[in-house]
């Protein structure tokens, strides 16, 4: 009882560090990069704490309650707020890293004047160092790989094509590198990589039957593996909360993952 009190509390203490993060950077004026870069590696940890600890949290009570249906389904709740939350900050904070990255990119586009005699469609200056995440052209990552590209590179006005089609080339990989290899780093074939792209992976029953598949696609477990429980437990709230976004009726859905979870867990071994 002792552990799970203590697990609580740190959840508590987690929850309100990203909540202190978001209302610095909503009234917060005059941020510089640094110091909106500095809170988005911090919410990168306290999302790994959070999980961490969550997990235990969950693996404390299925000790204690040995109800795994009634965990899952109470602490989904718990975890909808808290990732509904780190979005909303981590949102502000690329938002505020990406416009904080207008002095850089002028500088980029001064140089680039200064070097008219370099042959059409070249470039001889480094790009700023953005931090994004890769796609290697698994469905279930398209969304949030799409939403990520799209605020800080595709929308950015201070970029040219050029420079967004460079950002594309260095995060896409195996499969969705080979969909747009075909093509040269040109302006104009910017707008057409990212288009292919869209149109090749921007499927949402294909989406839905991916997670739908990784959903059921689990090892059997045994209840005294605890490390494999825990991963059981991320497993389904990552693929439940994926299927909610993309508007699948998660939440009638009790029965069924009870049924899987049953299914999933060997109690005789």
């Amino acid at each position: 009882m002792a552990e799970l009190k203590k697990a609580k509390l740190t959840r508590a203490r987690v929850k309100g560090q990203v909540t202190r993060i978001f209302n610095y950077i909503s009234t917060e004026q005059g941020i510089t990069y640094q110091q909106a870069e500095t809170r988005c590696h911090k919410l990168e940890e306290l999302w790994v704490a959070f999980n961490e600890n969550q997990l235990q949290l969950e693996e404390l009570r299925i000790k204690e309650e040995e109800q795994l249906e009634d965990v899952v389904k109470e602490e989904e709740g718990e975890r909808i707020v808290f990732e509904t939350r780190y979005y909303e900050a981590t949102d502000k904070v690329r938002s505020v890293m990406a416009e904080t990255q207008q002095a850089a990119n002028l500088v980029v586009m001064q140089e680039q004047q200064t070097n008219r005699e370099q042959p059409p469609g070249t470039i001889n200056v480094k790009l700023p160092t953005l931090t994004l995440p890769a796609f290697d052209g698994e469905y279930e990552k398209w969304m949030s790989f799409k939403d990520a590209f799209t605020s800080l590179i595709h929308d950015n006005r201070k970029l040219t094509a050029v420079q967004k089609f460079q950002y594309l080339h260095s995060t896409v990989k195996g499969e969705a590198l080979q969909v747009i290899s075909g093509l040269n780093t040109t302006s104009e074939n910017y707008v057409i990589a990212w288009d292919l792209l869209k149109g090749h992976y921007e499927n949402k029953k294909l989406i839905i039957n991916s997670h739908l598949t990784w959903l059921l696609e689990f090892l059997q477990i045994t209840k005294d593996k605890h490390k494999t429980l825990k991963q059981f437990i991320v497993h389904i709230s990552t693929h439940l909360k994926a299927l909610e976004v993309l508007g699948q009726p998660v939440n009638q859905w009790d029965a069924i993952i009870i049924f899987l979870a049953r299914n999933k867990l060997d109690f005789h071994s």
